[in-house]
């Protein structure tokens, strides 16, 4: 009896340390029912296949999600690429509208006066310019008080701002237009331009196309360089009706799809997060049964004293 007593104290010693730390219920519940080494190392060795089925398994899931959500970010982006080129059509329409309006409210200023008439005096130009600008370029007093300095300090001299600076003006910004749109369509890095400095840049333009125009009213060519009323009121009529509610639908159910994929999206990095803790778990105890398999192996080469 003696001489059993030191493996009986190793395998106590082996299972109570499996019971502190603890390992896998199994292993610990087969060391208690069979405290032979030689069977324990069996037992524990099967759970071990038990826990690489179960990695298996559990990485399998892994990458089936990850394959998921990168479709789903792929579908993500064509929709968003779709709802952007919706933005874009209305940003465009919207602008073109304005711009015809503007050109249409041009036409109509002060019930035509100046339209189809020249005006020879350098007082009558600059009151219609005067006139003009603060009808369309000032918005506060001190806009206003600005614009009269700009007005007086012309008297001394007028510009020379006909239709042809108005129609290179104009060209110039449709030429920083396409560079915006190319920018979407052509996403090349060597061509790539900064919208917001282009954009900038066409603001710019445009208030100078619009100092041109009001300066621009002697012997009635700016006028007659512009299309009549009506053709400009069929123009808007027409852009209006392009503006039908199907596309505002279809532009809706895109946002609402949208939406629907960001979840999905959610759903699946929420999913991949809960399989990855199963995975360290699993891994952890692994790594426990790894350890209890050496103890018993170093118990099964103990010498009997």
């Amino acid at each position: 009896m003696a001489t059993a007593k030191p493996e009986n104290e190793e395998l106590q010693a082996v299972t109570s340390k499996a019971k502190k730390d603890p390992i896998n219920d199994l292993i610990f519940t087969m060391l208690q029912q069979n405290p032979n080494p030689e069977s324990g190392i069996q037992q524990a060795t099967k759970s071990l296949t038990c826990l690489n089925e179960q990695l298996f398994r559990i990485t399998k899931t892994i990458h089936e999600k990850q394959f998921e959500e990168r479709q789903a970010y792929n579908r993500l982006y064509d929709l968003n690429y779709k709802e952007k080129g919706f933005r874009s059509m209305w940003t465009n329409k919207g602008k073109q509208m304005a711009a015809l309006k503007r050109d249409l409210d041009k036409l109509t200023f002060a019930n035509g006066a100046y339209k189809e008439r020249s005006i020879n005096t350098q007082g009558k130009i600059n009151s219609h310019n005067l006139c003009f600008r603060m009808h369309h370029e000032t918005g506060n007093m001190v806009k206003e008080k600005k614009l009269l300095k700009e007005v007086n300090a012309g008297l001394k001299g007028l510009n020379d701002s006909g239709p042809s600076v108005v129609e290179e003006i104009s060209d110039r910004i449709w030429r920083l237009r396409w560079d915006i749109r190319r920018n979407y369509f052509i996403p090349r890095p060597a061509i790539r331009v900064d919208e917001q400095q282009v954009l900038k840049e066409i603001n710019e333009l445009k208030w100078a196309r619009d100092k041109a125009f009001a300066n621009a009213p002697v012997k009635g060519k700016i006028w007659n360089s512009l299309p009549s009323k009506n053709v400009i009121k069929q123009q808007i009529k027409a852009m209006e009706e392009a503006l039908n509610e199907e596309d505002r639908k279809q532009h809706m159910q895109i946002r609402g799809e949208i939406e629907v994929v960001k979840r999905e999206i959610n759903g699946v990095k929420k999913s991949i997060a809960s399989l990855k803790r199963q995975l360290l778990d699993v891994r952890r105890k692994k790594g426990e049964a790894y350890k209890v398999i050496l103890k018993l192996i170093k118990t099964q080469n103990q010498p009997i004293c």
